[in-house]
């Protein structure tokens, strides 16, 4: 393990870039609130004045934190004056941060913080010459085992991925409901994986409250051991900068709801869409909505936001897991195993979906998929990953850069 010889150096960002990437999809992957044929990322490239440069990225998704590319922008540039004026370490991003979490005025910006911090932290990493996660978690750290994710699909579609699963080494498996064909889609997947492999459900809000208890006690008996977000909720109403307002839906009466649901349902409920920010999180645990908080970087803003509900949750006796945005590249899912080696406690990880997703890579190196579904973390400095520009430019849609 390379020794970073102490706390980390302070660094200097020089400047931010700000690429707003669109690609399609290999193939569509469908669930309750969507089917994605393509994706929609911001990646930010923190570079100090040596060139030495950090990857963070994320993930927008209007049916989750509300966030679209342009809000995300918008966010991007209130944010980075506040995070990273000066000299920055380890120390002083971690309290900026605990601040913005206390006092952020309105939505909060969960995309653009999650972009911001992690190209940050990539960069303190790089110039600290040790991995990411050793800035959290000095010494050797487990391998990751990855859980796979099973969209919606024909039977023959299902099937087909489900055994390519199995061969890559999968163990684990959570496969999307709320549809009519829930209950023979599941039977199938429960036959190929066999009795013992953990399989959970995820509905995206698919059902009524009602709807959801019947639907939940059917997919128990098929050996299904946890229920990820239930209910629907409303559309949100438009906020500022072109995002969506979420918080406005995922009030009291939502967390009620999710508590009646809770109360009789067959198997633990996991939040995912109902947890988007340090108020939402306070809001779920405020009304016992849930058993389990689904952690994802993107839509929780980052590493420090995301330990911070994770700390809260497991105060309050709750679990947690880690999951990922469909196709996200290898920037947010490199950021997502190192956040995940430093919780050793999660029921399980979810991550690396853009190695069947998506046709282009704009980096290189980092953490590596292996067979058996296993990530080991390395030493090479930061997240590891060397970006390449040319295939960058190749699918940026748009590009902004802030000096500092």
């Amino acid at each position: 393990m390379t020794d970073t010889g102490g706390m980390p150096p302070s660094i200097s960002v020089e400047r931010l870039e700000f690429h707003t990437i669109v690609q399609p999809l290999r193939f569509a992957y469908g669930h309750a609130k969507a089917t994605h044929r393509s994706v929609e990322a911001v990646l930010c490239v923190a570079v100090d004045r040596a060139g030495n440069y950090g990857l963070g990225e994320a993930v927008p998704r209007a049916y989750v934190s509300g966030e679209s590319g342009a809000s995300v922008m918008a966010d991007l540039r209130r944010l980075a004056p506040r995070l990273l004026a000066g000299t920055v370490s380890l120390a002083s991003l971690r309290a900026n941060i605990a601040e913005l979490i206390r006092s952020w005025p309105g939505v909060f910006p969960s995309c653009a913080l999650c972009a911001l911090e992690g190209a940050t932290l990539d960069l303190l990493a790089r110039q600290s010459r040790c991995p990411l996660y050793h800035l959290f978690r000095p010494g050797p750290v487990e391998v990751l085992r990855y859980t796979a994710s099973l969209g919606f699909g024909s039977a023959r579609s299902v099937a087909f991925k489900t055994r390519l699963y199995l061969a890559a080494g999968f163990r684990a498996f959570k496969a999307k409901v709320g549809d009519a064909e829930d209950v023979p889609r599941l039977a199938l997947i429960r036959r190929l994986i066999g009795p013992s492999r953990p399989l959970f459900a995820d509905a995206n809000g698919a059902w009524t409250k009602e709807e959801a208890v019947v639907k939940i006690e059917g997919l128990a008996a098929l050996g299904v051991w946890a229920m990820e977000e239930p209910l629907r909720t409303a559309d949100p109403p438009p906020g500022a900068g072109g995002q969506l307002d979420r918080e406005a839906v995922l009030d009291d009466s939502h967390y009620q709801a999710c508590h009646w649901i809770r109360r009789r349902s067959a198997l633990p409920l996991i939040a995912d869409e109902s947890l988007i920010s340090p108020a939402s999180l306070e809001r779920l645990l405020g009304h016992q909505a849930f058993d389990i908080v689904n952690v994802r970087l993107s839509k929780c803003g980052g590493h420090f936001a995301g330990a911070y509900m994770v700390e809260r949750a497991a105060q309050q006796g709750l679990g947690y897991g880690f999951g990922a945005m469909v196709a996200e590249s290898a920037v947010l899912a490199n950021h997502g195993a190192h956040f995940g080696a430093c919780h050793p406690e999660r029921l399980y990880i979810q991550g690396y979906s853009h190695l069947a997703l998506q046709a282009r890579a704009y980096s290189s190196g980092g953490a590596r998929l292996r067979l058996g579904a296993t990530v080991k973390l390395g030493d090479a400095p930061g997240l590891g990953l060397r970006l390449n520009r040319a295939a960058l430019s190749a699918i940026s849609r748009a590009k902004e850069t802030i000096t500092l």
